[in-house]
C-alpha cells in the first residue's frame, strides 16, 4: 500500500469515465467483486474503506482532454509525442493525461480506473492504454474498463426478464431483425448507426425502458454469468481485474496486486 493512498484510512480510487453510466458500471462491478471474494466485508462496511477521486480530486469523474498538467512552480508539463522513440498509439495521449492528473493529486489513488466506449475499435483504444502503462513509471495500478461497443452492451448482458411484458419485448426484439440474441451476445451489438436494429442503445431502450433502477438492477446477476455472457464484450477481462488488483487492496490477503 502507498503511505500517500493511506493517509486517510482508505483505500483511494482514482476513476475516470465518459458518463453517468460509465460510473455505475465502474462503482457496481467494484463494489460486487470486492464483497464477492471477502468473507467479512458488506456493502457498508465497503463505503467506509475506499474513497473514490476524480482527475482533479474531487467527485467530477468525466475523462477530459484539457486537464491542466503543471509543476510544482507552476509551469506547463511539456509532453513528448513519442514514448522510447516510438510515436503514441490511438488515445495514448488522452491517457496519459488523465494518470499524470491523478500523480498529481494528494492523496494519490492506489488505483485508477479508466472507462471509456470501445466503438468498434476495442483494441486500436486498448492498444494506446498498454503503451503508457507498460512505457512509462506509475505509482499506482491503472485498469480499464472497456465496454464493447458501448456501456450498454454490459447492462445488457444482465437482463432477465422480471415478468410477462419483459418477456414479450424481448421475444418481439429477437423478431424484428436481430439474428442473434443480444442478451448472450452483447459484444455483436454496434454502436453506429443509431437506428440500427443492432444499436445498443436502441436495445437497451426497447429491453430495459428507460428506468436507470431497472437498467442498474442487471449488474446484480452474478458476476459469473455477466463475465461469461460479456467475455467478447470486454467485461470478463475488467471484473477479473478488479479481482486481481483492486481486491487485494481492500484485502490484503486475498493476494498481491503485481
Amino acid at each position: 500500500m502507498t503511505a500517500v493512498g493511506r493517509s486517510s484510512g482508505h483505500v483511494v480510487v482514482g476513476f475516470a469515465g465518459e458518463d453517468e453510466a460509465h460510473g455505475v458500471l465502474v462503482t457496481t462491478l467494484a463494489r460486487r467483486a470486492a464483497v464477492e471474494q471477502v468473507d467479512w466485508l458488506d456493502d457498508e462496511t465497503l463505503e467506509h474503506m475506499w474513497r473514490w477521486l476524480g482527475p482533479r480530486g474531487d467527485n467530477d469523474f468525466r475523462l477530459s482532454q484539457d486537464l491542466e498538467l503543471r509543476r510544482p512552480g507552476g509551469r506547463p508539463i511539456r509532453l513528448n509525442s513519442r514514448i522510447h522513440g516510438e510515436p503514441l498509439r490511438p488515445e495514448a495521449r488522452m491517457y496519459r493525461r488523465i494518470l499524470l492528473a491523478f500523480e498529481q493529486l494528494s492523496p494519490r489513488p492506489e488505483i485508477v480506473i479508466i472507462a471509456r466506449d470501445g466503438d468498434g475499435r476495442a483494441d486500436e483504444r486498448r492498444g494506446g492504454f498498454e503503451q503508457i502503462i507498460e512505457g512509462l513509471s506509475w505509482s499506482f495500478a491503472a485498469i480499464l474498463a472497456m465496454p464493447e461497443p458501448e456501456s450498454e452492451a454490459w447492462f445488457i448482458g444482465g437482463f432477465e426478464p422480471t415478468d410477462e411484458s419483459e418477456r414479450a419485448r424481448h421475444g418481439e426484439l429477437l423478431r424484428g431483425g436481430l439474428n442473434f440474441n443480444p442478451v448472450t451476445e452483447p459484444h455483436r451489438l454496434t454502436s453506429q448507426p443509431n437506428d440500427a436494429p443492432t444499436d445498443a442503445k436502441r436495445v437497451a431502450a426497447a429491453l430495459l425502458g428507460d428506468k436507470h433502477d431497472r437498467r442498474n438492477a442487471c449488474l446484480e446477476m452474478p458476476l459469473a454469468t455477466l463475465a461469461e455472457r460479456g467475455k467478447l464484450a470486454g467485461l470478463a477481462r475488467f471484473i477479473a481485474d478488479l479481482r486481481r488488483i483492486l481486491v487485494p487492496l481492500v484485502d490484503p490477503s486475498k493476494g498481491s496486486r503485481n
